[in-house]
């Protein structure tokens, strides 16, 4: 898969891995000044996993499904502060299938209406998006893709190991997409202290960068913008 980030080799002190359709509009700062990933868009997930090794960023974003591979991968990653993003277990625990299959087909036929109705819902900010506007091959059939991993991936999370790693979750108690209680879920099962899972109580799904930026300030000292 090619990356459709014109500033993947830039600085290494930080990775973000994006979520299902989280194109780079959406994350302007990130994307232009920082390594930016979009899963099935630009990398397959094991190739996710093999970049991160190799750049070995100071610091790992990853969010939504982006979060959901990281936390899947999480023993085999060599990042020491990771921040997972709105993270989850097993999508189809909170989302029926049906609608997984539905989105599947519809995409292929009105891309555009599906995912506008999924940033709506999703709370993205309102900007001038159009499909045809990403420079990328086979975008519609790797967005498919991407829905169709989302009904069969799984965490185990009985089986990870943090391994010295600072992990962090963040998460907005008004996310329409997925209910903060997979972060809940997921620090009580990996023992997470108190302090590194932060809740959001305004946004959605989506979180801007700022607000991003905002709390890891809060959690390393570390101003990225």
């Amino acid at each position: 898969m090619k990356n459709i980030s014109s500033n993947f080799l830039s600085s290494p002190r930080l990775m973000f891995v994006s979520g299902w359709a989280g194109f780079p509009e959406f994350f302007p700062t990130f994307s232009q000044n920082y390594i930016f990933i979009i899963p099935f868009i630009t990398h397959a997930p094991e190739e996710i996993i093999l970049q991160i090794n190799k750049t070995n960023p100071t610091y790992l974003l990853a969010w939504s499904t982006g979060a959901h591979i990281i936390l899947k991968h999480i023993n085999e990653i060599t990042v020491k502060q990771i921040f997972l993003i709105s993270p989850f277990i097993h999508f189809p625990d909170f989302v029926d299938t049906s609608i997984l299959d539905k989105m599947e087909l519809n995409i292929k036929k009105h891309p555009m209406r599906i995912l506008k109705n999924f940033f709506k819902k999703a709370g993205f900010p309102e900007i001038d998006f159009h499909i045809k506007k990403i420079n990328t091959k086979n975008l519609i059939e790797n967005l498919a893709q991407g829905l169709i991993f989302l009904k069969h991936s799984k965490v185990d999370i009985l089986k990870l190991d943090l391994n010295c790693k600072k992990l962090y979750l963040i998460h907005s108690k008004k996310d329409r997409i997925i209910p903060y209680l997979q972060s809940d879920l997921i620090a009580q099962k990996l023992m997470l202290p108190e302090e590194n899972v932060i809740y959001i109580k305004t946004n959605n799904h989506y979180i801007s960068e700022n607000e991003l930026c905002r709390i890891i300030y809060e959690k390393t000292n570390c101003k990225f913008f």
